[in-house]
C-alpha cells in the first residue's frame, strides 16, 4: 500500500524468521519504551510485551493502513495502556516529544521507502531516541550467494516492472542511511532464497 511521503505496509512484513524473542533478553537491554513503524498485525509487539519486557514497558506503533491499525489494536488490547497503535498521517513524524524512547523498530519498512523517505525515517528515529537509544531495523536485502543473488535480482526486476506483485518491496542496503550512527550489530540472514539485513545502531 502506498502512502503519501510516509511508511507503507508490505505484504511480507509478517514473514517468519529470526526473532528477538528466540532467546531471553538480557535485563540491561530491556527497554522501558519502544516504538515502531508498520505495527501490523501486532504479533511481535505482543510477544515482546508478554515474554521479554518488564511490566512497565510501553509500546507505541504506527501504521498507515487503517485495516492493519485495527488488527494491531485488537491484538494488543489486552495490554491496556502499555500498548498504543496510531494511524499514521502520511508523514514520518510520531506525535510524541523528543528523546523519550529507548528503541525504534522498523521491521520490513525501509525496503518500501524511497531514499528520501528512508532518510526522514532515520531522522525521526534520531529525534525520538534518548542518548544511547537503539534503532533496530530489518529489511529485504540483496543476496550474498549465487542463489540468493539470483533471487534478489529477479525480485528487483519484478519490482521495477510491477511493484504490486512483490508487495511494493525491493532489496536494499540499510547501512548507507546510517551515517553518524554507531552500528552495534549487523547481519545478513537468508531463508528460502530471500536475504534479510538486520541492523542495530546506537544514536
Amino acid at each position: 500500500m502506498t502512502g503519501s511521503g510516509g511508511p507503507r505496509t508490505c505484504r511480507h512484513s509478517t514473514r517468519t524468521g529470526p526473532s528477538a524473542s528466540s532467546s531471553p533478553t538480557p535485563p540491561s537491554l530491556r527497554p522501558a519504551r519502544f516504538s515502531s513503524w508498520a505495527a501490523a498485525p501486532g504479533a511481535w509487539p505482543a510477544t515482546l510485551l508478554a515474554r521479554e519486557l518488564p511490566a512497565d514497558a510501553r509500546y507505541l506503533g504506527a501504521d498507515i493502513s487503517g485495516t492493519m491499525t485495527c488488527l494491531s489494536r485488537a491484538r494488543l488490547r489486552g495490554f491496556g495502556r502499555r500498548a498504543q497503535v496510531i494511524r499514521a498521517d502520511g508523514t514520518m513524524r510520531f506525535p510524541v516529544a523528543d528523546g523519550g524512547w529507548d528503541r525504534f523498530l522498523a521491521v520490513y519498512v525501509f525496503d518500501l521507502l524511497s531514499a528520501q523517505e528512508a532518510r526522514a525515517a532515520v531522522a525521526e528515529a534520531s529525534r525520538l531516541l534518548r542518548p544511547g537509544g537503539l534503532l533496530c531495523a530489518v529489511s529485504l536485502a540483496p543476496g550474498t550467494t549465487p542463489v540468493t543473488r539470483l533471487v534478489s535480482r529477479a525480485w528487483a526486476a519484478v519490482w521495477r516492472r510491477a511493484p504490486g506483485l512483490v508487495g511494493g518491496c525491493r532489496p536494499i542496503s540499510l547501512r548507507p542511511f546510517l551515517g553518524g550512527w554507531h552500528v552495534e550489530h549487523h547481519a545478513l540472514v537468508s531463508a528460502w532464497g530471500l536475504t534479510s539485513e538486520v541492523v542495530i545502531a546506537a544514536r
